[in-house]
């Protein structure tokens, strides 16, 4: 039984294999080849289906599909399907837009799976006639044209228009065909003044050219001076220098004559009113020689100013009319930043019409400026992240600076303190530090009321720094007044020496003297004590 299960999934395997090697070697093939074919309505088409296959002849079923899923059929009509061989022909007498869609060709190989294959359908319509032409205008050797386009197009875009001339004595066969992309200048050259042409016009579209206007007459007019030059500024109306500016325009139409030269006026300007007015005088140059596009750069120019220059083209009749601009000088860098002002303006100007200053003034600023405003700004950034160090972490250059500036009066401080101990508790001169103290510098006051004792020393006066050393002298000036109160009830004259004086005055409160002062203060005894 097992033998029988491997021997029917091999012949299903094989048979599986025989069945996609026949569905995928054979195909359909639909020519003209193409996913999308666009052809002009009224114009005869045909498409032909052929199966391609080892043996062509196990292809069966073969039929055409519309585009609404119709089947195609019939040897009759606008629309015709026949069989020639091993071919199914769809043939279009006459179609039409409404034709268009996707067809479809199918057909079952050697009855096993259907195959398919399609092609989309565009039948485009050629443009109508021009609805309108008008010639704008008219020199001796040039012709511009406006058109108004078709009112049909076929069903797509515009692509171009056509015009075919000839001259009025010459046969139609030799007649010029020019054509212009749309959107483009529509200026007919190289014609000769004086003359009469007959022209007819066209539009097209991706089907081809459509109906031709009637036929006119124009008339060139006789020879003249040139058109006006056209400036070219690619870097706008500002120098990037202070003392030169290049400029460069187009040669012109010559209008019949050859142009010789170019002639080039340009002075220093100032607006008023609205309009620029010459300043200074005016430097006329001729510019004979030219490649392409003439040029000339002006030099000698003034810093941070405003000039206007005019250019036109010179033939045998006479000048064309000016074609001007202005533009402005760089500052100059040897003097610092200056306002500059920006300007926005037409390149050229014709027909006598003022070149305007449209724009607005603002001022620019310099290298230098700029340079000082980041090296501020790099500054404020240090110092607040040094603030924040000091701050959070105690380190950085706020920090040095307090500890070495600040410290110094505190450690003074210190010592003055120090210093005074040892004055107080010795009565002999000391030097400890900046402080220095002398035993006989002590005052001694004796007020009758209250019998109080006060004595100041000189370091004392004033400074708040002794006012807690003043307390453990208390007790001394205590003993000391209860002892003078003996003498004088006992009505016995005495006399003290200062060295008893301060032995009276250090026995009862040496101990609390010693405990009181700060640290690393040293006392001594005096030589005349009594101990």
């Amino acid at each position: 039984m097992r033998d029988f299960e491997r021997v029917g999934l091999l012949l299903f395997v094989a048979l599986s294999g025989y069945l996609v090697l026949v569905i995928e070697g054979a195909k359909l093939i639909i020519n003209p080849s193409g996913q999308t074919q666009s052809q002009p309505a009224g114009k005869g088409f045909g498409l032909t289906c052929q199966g391609d296959a080892d043996n062509p002849d196990l292809f069966t079923e073969m039929k055409w599909v519309g585009p609404k899923g119709e089947l195609v059929e019939g040897s009759s009509g606008p629309i015709e399907v026949s069989k020639a061989g091993g071919l199914l022909l769809l043939m279009f007498r006459e179609p039409t837009t409404e034709d268009s869609g996707s067809y479809n060709c199918s057909a079952v190989y050697d009855n096993i799976d259907p195959l398919n294959t399609g092609v989309q359908l565009v039948f485009y319509r050629r443009p109508s006639e021009l609805r309108d032409i008008r010639n704008v205008k008219g020199t001796a050797t040039t012709l511009t044209f406006e058109f108004e386009g078709p009112l049909d197009d076929g069903g797509l875009p515009i692509r171009a228009y056509v015009v075919k001339y000839y001259e009025q004595n010459e046969p139609y066969d030799d007649a010029i065909v020019q054509e212009w992309s749309e959107g483009f200048p529509y200026v007919l050259e190289n014609l000769k003044p004086r003359t009469i042409y007959k022209f007819r016009f066209a539009a097209r579209n991706e089907v081809g050219v459509g109906e031709w206007s009637d036929e006119r007459e124009i008339k060139t007019p006789a020879e003249s001076y040139p058109e006006p030059p056209k400036f070219i500024t690619p870097g706008g109306n500002i120098s990037t220098y202070p003392d030169r500016f290049q400029i460069r325009w187009t040669v012109p139409l010559d209008n019949g004559r050859k142009i010789d030269y170019f002639e080039l006026r340009y002075f220093e300007a100032e607006k008023k009113n609205g309009v620029w007015r010459r300043i200074g005088e005016t430097v006329v140059k001729e510019v004979r020689d030219w490649e392409n596009a003439p040029s000339y750069e002006m030099t000698r120019l003034k810093a941070n100013t405003f000039y206007k220059v005019e250019v036109r083209a010179h033939n045998d009749i006479g000048f064309s009319q000016d074609a001007t601009m202005v533009f402005q000088t760089a500052a100059d860098p040897s003097k610092g930043t200056q306002g500059r002002s920006h300007i926005h303006m037409p390149g050229s100007e014709h027909e006598h019409q003022s070149n305007g200053y449209q724009g607005t003034v603002s001022s620019s600023l310099s290298i230098g400026a700029i340079f000082a405003i980041i090296v501020a700004v790099a500054l404020v950034v240090l110092i607040i992240i040094d603030i924040t160090c000091y701050v959070r972490y105690h380190w950085g250059v706020v920090f040095f600076l307090r500890s070495r500036v600040c410290a110094k009066p505190m450690a003074n401080e210190k010592a003055k303190e120090a210093a005074f101990e040892d004055g107080k508790g010795g009565g002999n001169e000391t030097n400890n530090g900046n402080v220095k103290l002398d035993a006989n510098s002590v005052a001694v006051t004796v007020t009758e009321k209250g019998d109080n004792f006060e004595k100041k020393t000189r370091t004392e006066v004033d400074n708040p720094a002794f006012d807690k050393e003043k307390e453990p002298f208390k007790v001394n000036e205590e003993t000391e007044k209860d002892n003078e109160g003996e003498v004088a009830n006992e009505d016995t004259p005495m006399i003290v020496s200062a060295g008893a004086k301060d032995t009276k005055a250090n026995d009862g409160t040496a101990d609390d003297v010693k405990n009181k002062s700060p640290k690393g203060s040293k006392s001594s005894i005096a030589k005349d004590s009594l101990v």
